[in-house]
């Protein structure tokens, strides 16, 4: 059957149109990933784009899983073996480059370049608290408008009541704008904290390595239990089950420099923890660790508290992207079932009376 001119620019058109969502769904991603380095409006506009909301939902999961501590046995590192790697810029700074963050790669290249010997003498800190602060509102006030202007195209059903269910008229469109907004907004504050969080630690290293090497203690020394290494770990109980009598042999203490700064830290926060509250040994290494707060505790308590805890900030961006990661996923999954409703009308006709059922679509 030869094919005619009208079957073939219908299938051109078919695929275009199978072809635009696939181009939105990457774009949208790349711009909330990179409006730290190219404006706010990047990342607010992308609620707007309807194909964009895999987008969202893909720079969120991205986000947020790459913002876990490693030391929780998951984050940055599951995010690269699994093969999801972010197409923004930004976002790259808090994935893995190897075996470390692509943050702390840079950072250490700057120190070579600036031939920094010294880290006593340098502090990692928002230059401009004042425009950071406003750059952020600008971020809020626009992702909202823009969430705003994407309402529009489902005005009309909603004047016209042009659905039998006026509910899932601007229920599903709402639920879609609130949940890109919370990505996009929760997303970009994650960022930021989550780059500061990882310089701060790069530099929190160096100050306690250049002090072990000056008080001359030796890490190789110094052990720990390879379960405690992730904090979900559970390897002892495992091998005390299976064998009461099986000894755990204890590891050296992972203190490198070309790993992730936040594992060494938890490591010897693990060493610390393992010694008595009186040890000598202890009392060194809480002598090397720069502005460790004196209360009546144990220092591996205290280092956990003032190097390690995540910050509550970090974990409130961290629901509010799940919120919306799995509002968008609901609306998008759903509302292409609910949108269509049917409406039934009396038709009559010779043999009676019938009914006629017209389908339409809204969104």
């Amino acid at each position: 059957m030869p094919i005619s001119f009208g079957d073939t620019l219908s299938g051109g058109v078919q695929d275009i149109s199978a072809l635009l969502p696939l181009l939105g769904t990457a774009q949208c991603e790349k711009h909330v990933e990179s409006s730290l380095q190219r404006g706010f409006l990047y990342a607010a506009a992308a609620p707007i784009s309807i194909f964009g909301s895999l987008g969202l939902v893909q720079a969120g999961f991205s986000i947020g899983l790459a913002s876990v501590p490693s030391y929780y046995g998951f984050g940055a590192r599951l995010l690269k073996d699994a093969g999801f790697e972010p197409t923004g810029d930004v976002a790259k700074m808090i994935t893995m480059d190897k075996m470390q963050y692509l943050a702390e790669t840079n950072l250490k290249t700057a120190f070579a370049n600036l031939h920094v010997d010294n880290p006593h003498t340098l502090s990692v800190k928002i230059k401009d608290q004042a425009s950071t602060t406003r750059w952020n509102l600008f971020l809020v006030l626009c992702s909202m408008m823009a969430s705003g202007v994407s309402l529009i195209p489902y005005l009309h059903f909603l004047i016209v009541r042009d659905t039998s269910l006026l509910l899932l008229a601007w229920l599903f469109p709402i639920i879609r704008a609130m949940s890109g907004s919370f990505c996009v907004i929760a997303g970009q504050l994650l960022l930021q904290r989550r780059i500061l969080t990882i310089f701060r630690q790069r530099m929190l290293f160096m100050r306690i390595h250049q002090n072990i090497k000056e008080n001359k203690l030796n890490i190789d020394l110094m052990k720990i239990n390879p379960h405690e290494r992730r904090m979900w770990g559970s390897l002892r109980e495992a091998a005390s089950f299976w064998n009461w009598h099986a000894p755990i042999e204890t590891v050296p203490i992972q203190w490198r420099d070309d790993i992730t700064s936040e594992e060494c830290l938890w490591d010897l926060y693990c060493y610390m923890r393992s010694l008595p509250i009186e040890s000598s040994a202890l009392e060194k290494l809480a002598a090397c660790i720069p502005d460790l707060p004196n209360d009546n505790t144990h220092a591996a308590e205290r280092l956990r508290k003032h190097c390690l805890a995540q910050p509550i900030r970090e974990m409130i961006y961290q629901f509010l992207i799940i919120v919306g990661m799995l509002g968008l996923w609901w609306d998008i999954s759903d509302a292409s079932v609910s949108y269509r409703t049917i409406k039934l009308q009396p038709w009559a006709d010779t043999s009676g009376l019938v009914w006629r059922h017209s389908s339409h679509w809204c969104g």
